[in-house]
Formats: C-alpha cells, structure tokens, sequence
C-alpha cells in the first residue's frame, strides 16, 4: 500500500486524469490512508518517544489500529446515511454519499 501510496507524488493531475480510474482511485486512498496515518503519528505535536525498537513495532500497529477503527467507523456511518437516503428516495443525495471516501 505504500509503494501505491508514494506513486501519487509522481503523477501531475493531468496524467492522474489521463488514467483508468480505479487505479487513481487506488493510489488517492493509499496516499489517504498514509497521511492519516501519518497524522495520527504525530500525536501529542510529534513528542511522543519510543525508547525500543519493540516500543516503536507497538506504537507503529496500534497506529495502524487506531487509523482501520476511525475508517471502518466512518464506513459504517456512511453507510447508514446512503441506506436511509436511498429509503426516503433521496437518491440524488445518496450518489453523493456514495463518493465520500471513508478516510476523509
């Protein structure tokens, strides 16, 4: 995921356009998923420290756990606004919904 991740600094908007769309689409939520990681890495204004190469594996996955719940939270939300959209018959606001990408 980070090597799709890191193809995305590479590509200028016009190329990313000029491709199919599900691989965009892969490297934008790959590059997402990275900087939110990233984000969550810097907790406390990037003054935690690790003392072992153990303490960092721990910090690193719990991170990584941190970062799956916040998404899989907000698939789950997204998820219950489309349903209730598309049973009202909102469903010009159900394709939006449809689009959001969970890691935003």
């Amino acid at each position: 995921m980070k090597y799709y991740a890191s193809l995305v600094q590479f590509y200028t908007v016009y190329k990313l356009q000029r491709m199919a769309t599900g691989i965009v689409r892969l490297y934008l939520l790959c590059f997402a998923y990275h900087r939110f990681r990233r984000a969550i890495s810097y907790v406390n204004a990037g003054k935690f420290r690790v003392k072992t190469e153990t303490e960092q594996h721990i910090w690193n996955e719990c991170s990584r756990l941190i970062a799956n719940a916040v998404i899989y939270y907000n698939t789950l939300l997204l998820s219950r606004v489309y349903a209730q959209k598309q049973a009202a018959g909102d469903y010009a606001v159900a394709e939006i919904v449809k689009d959001i990408s969970p890691n935003a």
